[in-house]
């Protein structure tokens, strides 16, 4: 089999540097003092400190194993058999689906408000790409830009609608099981002016706008809302290029959704529950918005957050290498600083759910205390100093590890029927190994496992043979 069959990218997430630039070391605990070592040691790489309990250890998963398992291919392809950490391939398509809608949620503000640049551009075609490789959907892959080029402001614009619009189709191409309920969301009265500016701007294109989240409920700091819409095309996004729409003081961040994906990208989005419980619908009579399981909106969350946990510590690297770029940048440095709160939230439902068998979305004021007094972290606001943004930045990521460090339990994620068994050799495809004494084949194995590698399976016959597949 051939590496680039394996629906794995390889490269670690974010960079765009090849893998020979990368530089990943592993420690029991994440410091500031080992991180911005190695960092100052690496100038010209990038650079990726993980913890054993994001990426387990050669007999134990770690966090990024069930909830980002490309970060964990990535790094098995330079260790040997008895180093390697535990893969579950049977995680890619959620985690593929998760990346996928957190791709198509992060490009429109972008674009609205003018924060777009040289490296997210860059970096967004990076994502798609790796999605389409995490869900082997080749047609849908972007040619990456070389290193060498400058792009124009229009050409930087150009890229990203034909990012949004790529995932917008691989969405649309997906097979994403039903929600758990439907709730409807009835007009919800309100005096809100940005409403007629998108209506103006979009006319019958347009046909609902969804306010949701802490803006929902007068706590946030600006608005945010998903437009939905007949069609999606770059017509839509010339007319709203550089808007930089406001309410008073808090500025109006929207995602676009053409109408005919709107229940698959709630069903793929990890805000589901979020939107369902506080939506309000201030533009068209009335919305169905597909909710899911308790247990399903616990799952999202936790890929959320080893998403942001990597969007974290691939930031790092921008915040030593251009930390000028983020300089009046206010919005995009809360965007990084902002991850530990998510994380954590992510834990806390986790464990109520655990706890109480229900999902409960904890609000901002409920999180923001618990991040405070458990980890001595304030969000902090930017301050255009290179030396404060490098700082802020290996702050955010020591407690979004020591979160992980504290709150991530294995045991609790893990299939009665799972275990983990050695590969001791391959027969006609299959991977063999051993178990109570008996002879085990292992199916459907689609990766490189190798001879001394530990994998993740689940029995699914007994006797003389035992027969399993990989999780």
């Amino acid at each position: 089999m051939e590496e680039h069959h394996i629906g794995i990218d390889k490269n670690l997430e974010v960079m765009n540097e090849t893998r020979k630039d990368v530089v990943t070391r592993f420690t029991s605990k994440y410091t500031i003092e080992e991180a911005e070592h190695l960092m100052l040691e690496n100038p010209e790489k990038g650079v990726y400190l993980f913890t054993e309990t994001e990426v387990g250890t050669h007999e134990k998963p770690g966090f990024f194993s069930r909830y980002a398992p490309s970060i964990i291919y990535a790094i098995n392809l330079d260790l040997p058999p008895e180093q390697r950490r535990i893969f579950y391939s049977g995680n890619r398509f959620n985690y593929g689906l998760n990346k996928l809608s957190y791709l198509l949620s992060t490009i429109d503000k972008s674009i609205m408000h003018g924060l777009y640049s040289q490296s997210q551009m860059r970096s967004k075609i990076h994502t798609l790409n790796s999605i389409v490789g995490i869900l082997n959907r080749n047609s849908f892959r972007m040619e990456e830009p070389p290193d060498e080029r400058e792009f124009s402001l229009d050409e930087i614009v150009e890229n990203l609608i034909e990012v949004k619009l790529r995932a917008s189709n691989l969405l649309a191409q997906l097979e994403i099981p039903e929600g758990d309920r439907i709730k409807e969301l009835k007009f919800y009265e309100n005096s809100l002016k940005y409403p007629s500016i998108f209506r103006e701007l979009l006319g019958e294109n347009l046909e609902k706008i969804l306010l949701y989240g802490s803006s929902a409920t007068a706590e946030g700091n600006d608005y945010d809302n998903l437009l939905i819409i007949r069609k999606l095309d770059r017509e839509v996004y010339f007319r709203i290029r550089d808007l930089k729409p406001y309410e008073g003081n808090k500025p109006v961040g929207c995602v676009l959704v053409e109408e005919a994906l709107f229940h698959k990208y709630m069903l793929s989005n990890a805000n589901n529950r979020i939107v369902a419980s506080t939506g309000k619908l201030i533009f068209g009579d009335s919305l169905l918005v597909p909710v899911d399981s308790d247990y399903s909106i616990v799952q999202k969350e936790l890929y959320h957050a080893a998403m942001g946990t990597m969007q974290l510590r691939s930031a790092l690297n921008l915040a030593f290498a251009n930390a000028r770029d983020l300089f009046g940048k206010e919005g995009l440095f809360e965007f990084f600083m902002k991850i530990p709160r998510f994380t954590l939230a992510a834990f806390l439902a986790t464990e109520h759910y655990f706890k109480r068998g229900k999902y409960w979305f904890f609000e901002k004021n409920e999180v923001l205390p618990v991040l405070k007094d458990r980890f001595g972290y304030d969000i902090p606001k930017l301050e255009d100093d290179e030396e404060f943004i490098k700082q802020s930045f290996l702050r955010a990521n020591e407690v979004n590890s020591r979160i992980i460090d504290e709150y991530y339990d294995d045991s609790r994620l893990r299939s009665p029927a799972e275990i983990i068994v050695k590969v001791l050799g391959v027969q006609d495809g299959a991977l063999t190994s051993e178990f109570e004494g008996k002879k085990m084949v292992i199916c459907n194995s689609e990766e490189h496992s190798l001879v001394g590698e530990n994998v993740p399976v689940e029995i699914i016959r007994r006797g003389k043979i035992i027969v399993a597949r990989r999780h």
